[in-house]
């Protein structure tokens, strides 16, 4: 078991290194992406829960087969909705809410997540959900690999301060778990998505999901919330003593 149930963890560190949150959940059936997301735009603005920059993405070019054939291409979103904080996503079989601004703490964006998934269940946007997933990525100006509970030697050398990429998966409290660590890694713009915008460091992307057959929002909502401190928990159970002393800790 790699997470200690019972190890306190902290409330937050600062300055904080969360710099991309993702929430999805995947769907069988759904409203038409290209009708459902002026819909959508339209509540979320007229609720004040959600106002943002509407934008239909390169991906709306190509030919829905390849979409549909490609795994790579088959949840990527059509369609977006930004502003300078959050995004909200939209692919033929998926919603995600996203962190594009600076992170303000679980609760202020969980709220969110809940009020914007809520509506889309009332606007009966989908039917069925088959996966819920959250993605964090912590990035850190500085190589983190020698700073982590990792041990990672090749014919007994120490190759954390090599160029390393490294993924694992695993089944944690019946949630699927996967860590990738890089200290090589380039920081993306999540805003802009723009590639020229870029930063160089490590990176932590801890990405927690359980494929289900849900058709209760509520339900999906709690399943967020545990996915959400399942995530949290892995992360502290990385990060070594040496790493927390340089930062504030929030109990």
């Amino acid at each position: 078991m790699l997470v200690d149930h019972s190890q306190e963890i902290p409330k937050a560190i600062t300055p904080c290194p969360i710099k991309s949150v993702v929430v999805e959940i995947r769907y069988n059936e759904g409203l038409d992406p290209n009708l459902a997301i002026g819909v959508l735009n339209d509540r979320l603005k007229s609720q004040s829960i959600f106002e943002g920059k509407y934008q239909a993405l390169a991906t709306t070019t190509l030919p829905p087969q390849l979409m549909a054939q490609d795994p790579n291409l088959k949840y990527a979103p059509l369609y977006q909705i930004t502003n300078e904080e959050y995004a909200v996503r939209l692919a033929k079989n998926a919603l995600s809410v996203c962190l594009v601004g600076d992170y303000k703490g679980w609760e202020v964006f969980f709220s969110l997540v809940a009020k914007i998934f809520n509506l889309a269940s009332e606007i009966n946007l989908f039917k069925d959900i088959n996966r819920v997933g959250i993605m964090y990525t912590s990035y850190f100006i500085r190589n983190i690999l020698p700073e982590l509970k990792l041990d990672f030697k090749l014919n007994g050398h120490d190759q954390r301060s090599e160029a390393s990429h490294i993924r694992t998966q695993f089944i944690q409290d019946d949630l699927n778990c996967s860590i990738f660590l890089s200290n090589r890694s380039e920081l993306l713009n999540t805003r802009t998505l723009a590639a020229q915008d870029k930063k160089n460091g490590s990176s932590i992307t801890i990405d927690v999901s359980k494929n289900v057959e849900i058709s209760d929002i509520n339900e999906c909502i709690d399943l967020i919330e545990k996915a959400h401190l399942l995530e949290k928990k892995i992360f502290f159970s990385l990060v070594t003593e040496d790493f927390l002393k340089q930062y504030q800790v929030i109990k």
